[in-house]
């Protein structure tokens, strides 16, 4: 059986109906598809794939590759029994498996046959309605990223034109129309931790409904968010102004200074007046 691309596969070929022995059968006019072949064979199955073993030529020339099943061998020891740790270890992940696959060169017609196949598992493959939250198969293909873009290019306008504030404050009101307990349910204060992330977008950190706004409120408060961010002190802290707030952020973050925008103190008064 000749496998020129992968276009085919999904419409000609179930790949879960296939029998070891069509695949042992198979060619491929370069590596890159036999690969290619392999990884869409892993997903549509319910496992991912990783390359193994890679031999070339004195040319440069691959002649043999295998790949093997994601969870293939197993987590050396040394960091099974570690004591100390920063933080919680991962689940383990390998159960040397043996499910793989050999490709090898036909150095006569220069193209990849299966030299090797192994389809048994020794664990349960991924349903096929959860195999989106495979580490390996997360992730957006280039039209949902064009989209995405598109979108985010959109809204990034809009919000120029009319300004954050009047933006958060439409949003809050569509919300609202659909669910009158939107903006504060239970009747306590929201405190929402903002911040930057490495591509210099806002981004929610953690938020809280707190009894009151009281300073050893928000102490307790900063003191747990500072727990779940493993002890590492924000560069710099923006509030709007809050007496007790700041006072706070002074036993906490001593070497910090609360700074007051005035941003932050409009959305909050614009917000409060949105209520009344």
């Amino acid at each position: 059986m000749s496998a020129d691309g992968l276009s085919g596969f999904d419409v000609e070929v179930n790949m879960k109906d296939m029998t070891a022995e069509e695949i042992q059968n198979m060619e491929f006019e370069s590596i890159e598809k036999a690969e290619e072949f392999y990884v869409e064979y892993a997903r549509c199955l319910g496992f991912s794939a990783r390359k193994d073993v890679r031999r070339v030529t004195g040319e440069g020339v691959v002649h043999t590759r295998q790949m093997v099943c994601s969870r293939q061998g197993e987590r050396a020891k040394k960091n099974i029994e570690r004591t100390e740790r920063s933080r919680q270890p991962r689940g383990l992940s390998r159960t040397s498996c043996v499910a793989m696959i050999r490709f090898h060169l036909n150095n006569s017609s220069g193209t990849y046959g299966v030299a090797c196949f192994v389809p048994v598992h020794n664990h349960p493959l991924t349903p096929s309605t959860h195999v989106h939250l495979i580490p390996k198969y997360r992730g957006l293909n280039e039209a949902d990223k064009n989209f995405v873009d598109g979108l985010h290019s959109s809204g990034k306008a809009k919000m120029e034109d009319v300004g954050d504030t009047y933006s958060a404050l439409c949003d809050i009101q569509t919300r609202t129309e659909n669910d009158h307990l939107f903006i504060n349910k239970y009747d306590r204060p929201l405190v929402v931790f903002c911040g930057y992330n490495h591509h210099k977008e806002t981004t929610v950190f953690a938020c809280a409904l707190i009894v009151n706004e009281k300073t050893e409120t928000y102490k307790w408060l900063l003191e747990t968010f500072l727990d779940a961010m493993y002890q590492k002190h924000p560069l710099r802290v923006v509030t709007d102004g809050d007496n007790a707030m700041r006072e706070a952020i002074k036993c906490v973050f001593p070497n910090k200074r609360s700074t007051l925008v005035d941003f932050v103190r409009d959305f909050h008064r614009a917000l409060a007046e949105y209520r009344n």
